[in-house]
């Protein structure tokens, strides 16, 4: 994926980030392009909770015999399932892949290596713990997330010990039941739980809060993979007064011509970036005409691509390529 990630960033990529260890805190990313985009962008949103992080491609036969394991892992609760992508090769055998296989869970198709996170063993796996650390690397990870998971006694809470009286309530919240966990939450009238059930009400209030605006933002930026993927999982909340307008916009969104168009130019963009990057993994890198020569194709590629797509975020995206292109070439002379 570091291949990938220098022909997309126009080989102008920082140093990468030394990788993480046990016992580091747990580093962010954020890729340009995922496949099932999450509805979190920072992992201190998942705090209380654990997370599989897990390199893998469809030409390792030991990453796709584990696809189905992955599939059940992403269903448990109080676990998060995010893939890291790291093959180079037609963008449609890895969409075909997906469908395939049934995977629901997010992958992330860049920026990761620069996180700590480097995809040269594949598959690798970092379980990262309820403290947000990482508690594991490595390949042996079933008893590492094993016990990890027993500290989860309450998914999506943040919270392993609740008072008696507020028993209830996170009943409802563990259930998805959200709405009528508020309810309970706020009935509570026990001095002793009276912090559990404000604790509940905020935990809902701040993520339906930060749904709404990654959703709202993620319109604005036209990235409707991510807004999408945020108003489906604001809708959950039914009931709470901010997440009225989640469902009716989902709806606008999934009928919308506009955004259909903006959605297909994207994955035409993604799918030129993997043409790319494996005529870039072709050439030899220490000759510089040819490498001049995948600079100029590139250029001509992204300029053909920002014409036909003018107007989308694709086509935008595509034309400050062409740019840094030209930038490059110049630099060459």
């Amino acid at each position: 994926m570091r291949l990938l990630t220098c022909v997309l960033l126009l080989a102008c990529l920082p140093l990468a980030a030394e990788p993480l260890k046990v016992g580091d805190d747990a580093a962010d990313f954020a890729p340009s392009n995922w496949i099932n985009p999450p509805t979190f962008t920072s992992f201190a949103e998942l705090r209380g909770d654990v997370i599989l992080l897990k390199t893998w491609g469809i030409s390792n036969a030991e990453c796709v015999k584990q696809l189905p394991e992955m599939n059940e892992y992403h269903k448990k609760p109080g676990l998060h399932v995010v893939s890291l992508y790291t093959e180079v090769h037609k963008f449609e055998d890895l969409e075909a892949a997906v469908t395939k296989h049934k995977i629901e869970y997010p992958i992330a198709l860049d920026s990761f290596w620069p996180a700590g996170y480097p995809g040269d063993v594949v598959p690798n796996v970092w379980i990262i713990g309820t403290d947000g650390k990482v508690k594991f690397i490595g390949t042996d990870f079933k008893a590492a997330l094993d016990e990890e998971l027993a500290k989860v006694t309450y998914p999506g809470l943040g919270r392993d010990k609740i008072a008696k009286a507020a028993e209830e309530a996170v009943i409802l919240f563990v259930q998805g039941k959200f709405a009528a966990a508020y309810k309970a939450a706020e009935a509570i009238t026990s001095e002793g739980a009276a912090d559990d059930a404000e604790w509940i009400m905020k935990r809902i209030d701040e993520r339906v809060k930060t749904l709404a605006n990654r959703a709202e933002t993620a319109e604005s930026e036209r990235r409707y993979d991510v807004a999408k993927a945020a108003w489906k999982e604001l809708a959950r909340y039914a009931g709470i007064e901010d997440a009225a307008q989640a469902a009716e916009r989902l709806k606008k969104l999934n009928e919308s011509a506009e955004v259909k168009k903006e959605q297909s130019a994207r994955r035409e963009l993604i799918k030129l970036q993997y043409v790319l990057a494996m005529a870039f993994r072709k050439i030899n890198k220490d000759d510089a005409a040819e490498l001049r020569k995948f600079r100029e194709r590139s250029m001509n590629d992204y300029q053909k691509f920002a014409e036909k797509h003018k107007g989308t975020a694709a086509g935008d995206i595509a034309a400050e390529r062409v740019e840094s292109f030209k930038e490059l070439l110049k630099e060459s002379d």
